[in-house]
């Protein structure tokens, strides 16, 4: 279903109120008394074989034995110098015209020895390892799993089995929560925070975020801060209660919510778009450092067997009361603007798709 954006001009008017083991490719292969299999000759790039006997040698009774990759897979080339035995991935490790087998196994392993007999495995570039490694996981003594992306592990799960706390990168991060009460921040660029059904809190970023961020509370009741400068009325919200403030800067798990309250630039146009997405089932959230310039909340038409479709039945759920703006969603369901001038607000705001 298409976006919906509702008129962005027109002012809202609410109401007030285990490893296998590797075959030696050196080792002769042992025949059963039953085994009559003619083994591979070994081609060289001039077409030779040189474990051959020496033509008019009637003594030389030398047996050649295959030659056995890792696997236990025969790679030696045929007697037209092409390798016909498929490695474990069924790919025809074709030797090039050095007669050098250039393809590595599934391992990153080169097991065909080249012409001069010499295996290249230990120059044999290993196969791409993921670019995403382990993230650390710190257990706090405040029962969270702290977690931190960087610019090399910038997707982030948290546990379902433990209350989250995730700090994001200075670029793009997708962080995930669990089935607990969580605690997510996206630091600085354009971040996809998604939680649980847990009470969580979600924080777009810092007070210098850029970019465009998308946070989805989940179930339970959430507590949801748009990125970016402080709005004065976020500012007033903070002032007015000293030991909230105190608390969130003795906690190192709101960084990026201890910078957005330290920040100077109240007035400042915003750099960052923070967009809430809301669905049926939300719980009672709380949306906090709203912009009204840019920030915008997804609804999802008829959520919760509610009768939000467009811009009129919208304004039939709003509530304005001073400098908080609520949404009743329906069965028991709701979002509220804490600390925004209502007045700024527009029908843009609002996007129901």
């Amino acid at each position: 279903m298409s976006d919906k954006v509702i008129d962005s001009g027109k002012k809202l008017d609410g109401p007030t109120d285990t490893a296998t083991p590797v075959t030696d490719p050196a080792a002769p292969v042992t025949s059963s008394s039953t085994d009559t299999t003619t083994p591979v000759p070994v081609i060289d790039d001039k077409g030779v074989d040189p474990a051959a006997p020496v033509t008019g040698s009637s003594t030389d009774t030398t047996t050649l034995a295959p030659v056995i990759d890792d696997k236990g897979v025969d790679t030696a080339p045929d007697d037209k110098g092409v390798d016909t035995a498929p490695d474990d991935n069924g790919v025809d490790t074709k030797p090039d015209d050095n007669g050098v087998d250039t393809k590595p196994d599934d391992n990153g392993v080169d097991t065909t020895p080249d012409d001069n007999g010499n295996s290249n495995a230990a120059t044999a570039t290993p196969a791409a390892t993921s670019a995403t490694t382990a993230v650390t996981v710190t257990k706090g003594d405040d029962g969270f799993e702290h977690r931190h992306a960087d610019l090399s592990n910038r997707e982030v799960h948290g546990s379902e089995d433990s209350h989250n706390a995730i700090q994001g990168s200075t670029g793009d991060d997708l962080i995930t929560g669990g089935s607990q009460s969580d605690v997510l921040e996206g630091g600085n660029g354009s971040d996809d925070l998604s939680a649980g059904s847990g009470d969580d809190i979600l924080v777009g970023g810092g007070s210098d975020d850029v970019g465009l961020n998308h946070l989805e509370g989940g179930g339970g009741d959430d507590i949801l801060v748009a990125g970016g400068h402080k709005t004065k009325a976020f500012d007033d919200l903070f002032a007015s209660n000293d030991a909230l403030n105190k608390a969130i800067h003795a906690d190192a798990k709101f960084a990026d919510l201890a910078s957005i309250i330290d920040d100077s630039s109240a007035s400042a146009v915003a750099q960052v778009e923070n967009h809430f997405s809301v669905h049926s089932g939300n719980g009672n959230d709380l949306i906090l450092n709203f912009h009204a310039e840019t920030d915008k909340i997804v609804l999802d038409r008829d959520l919760n067997g509610s009768t939000i479709e467009d811009a009129a039945s919208l304004m039939e759920h709003l509530v304005i009361d001073g400098s908080k703006v609520s949404l009743d969603l329906g069965h028991g369901n709701s979002i509220t603007l804490v600390g925004v001038d209502a007045s700024n607000l527009t029908e843009s705001n609002f996007v129901i798709v």
